[in-house]
């Protein structure tokens, strides 16, 4: 059987009676030693899960005439998929406490508990990558092994409530354990990526802060040209856009909360008018669940007001904090 790693052959040889799944083995342990990990695999042409496919694996490599590899450095790929996992993180943290009873359905509730199952199962894979034990971080007077257990906990009490018909309990999860977990999660990631002596490049930031600023300084244009849309009847463009320019929101409080982390700034330092970022950002979720309400109803009169008095004034907090975090990431560069 020829191998092939990222398109060029492998020299390697093996028994006719070797198994699929222990060439796989070989390769992954090897690969781990050159700083790099396996991500995609294909049998004669054919795509499989290098490790839940216990069908193929178990396979004679007799059987088969071609076996291709790809991999990737797991530097990068850890902080590609923490980067996605942080985004995701965050996004439930500040939705689900704010989800109306009309919002939460079969499919919300499915997506939710699919979304945390990619959550824990990212967790270890990270770990396993960096060969770091979450039972030894601590984070926040807790081991951080505890926290990802309360997760998978979580998740399994939202399916239960919902298949039970308990809407009381799934509000409640959503609305008091749900977020603040995430929440301590999406602040627990850098202290993760310490540990496994990984970080990310300081002088990323600047490139991302060049792109996020301008989005920012738009948004509250372009939510009222998005409530015209809405108005006139194109409500399904307009709720299209609407989500992607709520990203920008989003994508905003990840970089603060990434920034400051890396560049050690104290939370003093982010004040602005006399509120914390954690008090913007928890107060963001109630706002953003009002306008998603009124941009449903057509309600120009009340979207004009949210986006006036609660869109506008957090979009100019979150400008200057951004600022704030470019001159810093630009100081630690000298």
């Amino acid at each position: 059987m020829d191998i092939f790693l990222n398109g060029k052959p492998v020299e390697y040889e093996i028994e006719t009676e070797t198994t699929i799944g222990q060439v796989i083995d070989y390769v992954a342990k090897w690969l781990l030693g050159q700083g790099a990990v396996l991500v995609s695999g294909r049998l004669d042409g054919q795509s499989f899960d290098l490790l839940e496919n216990s069908e193929i694996r178990s396979t004679s490599i007799k059987e088969h005439h071609k076996l291709e590899f790809e991999s990737q450095n797991a530097r990068l790929l850890v902080i590609e998929t923490v980067n996605e996992l942080g985004q995701y993180l965050d996004r439930v943290a500040r939705l689900a406490p704010g989800l109306t009873e009309k919002e939460i359905t079969e499919e919300t509730v499915t997506q939710l508990v699919d979304g945390l199952w990619w959550c824990e199962d990212v967790f270890k894979r990270v770990e396993e990558i960096l060969r770091l034990s979450f039972r030894e971080i601590e984070f926040e007077g807790e081991k951080l092994h505890k926290r990802i257990l309360r997760l998978g906990d979580i998740r399994d009490h939202i399916g239960a409530a919902f298949k039970g018909g308990n809407h009381a309990a799934l509000r409640g999860l959503l609305r008091d354990s749900v977020g603040p977990l995430c929440d301590t999660l999406v602040r627990a990631i850098p202290i993760i990526l310490e540990k496994g002596e990984l970080n990310y490049p300081t002088d990323g930031l600047k490139e991302e802060l060049e792109e996020l600023l301008p989005s920012l300084q738009q948004l509250p244009e372009r939510l009222e040209a998005i409530a015209v849309k809405i108005s006139i009847g194109d409500s399904a463009r307009g709720m299209q856009e609407f989500a992607e320019a709520v990203s920008a929101l989003e994508k905003a409080f990840l970089f603060v909360e990434k920034g400051r982390k890396q560049l050690a700034i104290p939370d003093e330092e982010l004040v602005m008018d006399g509120k914390s970022f954690e008090e913007r950002n928890q107060a963001l979720s109630g706002i953003l669940s009002e306008l998603i309400e009124a941009f449903e109803r057509r309600d120009r009169v009340l979207i004009g007001d949210l986006i006036e008095y609660e869109i506008a004034p957090v979009t100019q907090a979150l400008v200057l904090i951004l600022e704030k975090i470019g001159k810093n990431a630009k100081g630690s560069c000298h």
